[in-house]
């Protein structure tokens, strides 16, 4: 776990490029967001919870908006 970790921050050995600074990036885009769905998933269960055990969900309301899911993710690897 720590290599992964130590991989995941090490600072990019002075790019030459944009072009070396972007490899540099894609290289780790994968474990991001990953670590970004697993932190999504668990905050999306807890809110599914919370807001069905309050009672105060009306029939035929959605708890999450569809598009903010469809969204978040563009949004999160743009930033």
């Amino acid at each position: 776990m720590r290599r992964f970790i130590a991989w995941l921050f090490t600072k990019p050995s002075a790019p030459t490029s944009s072009v070396a600074a972007i490899r540099w990036w894609e290289r780790r885009r994968l474990a991001y967001n990953l670590i970004v769905l697993g932190f999504g998933a668990v905050c999306l269960v807890i809110f599914v919870v919370s807001i069905v055990g309050s009672g105060r969900l009306a029939p035929g309301e959605d708890a999450i908006e569809p598009l903010a899911l469809i969204a978040l993710p563009l949004v999160v690897n743009v930033a």
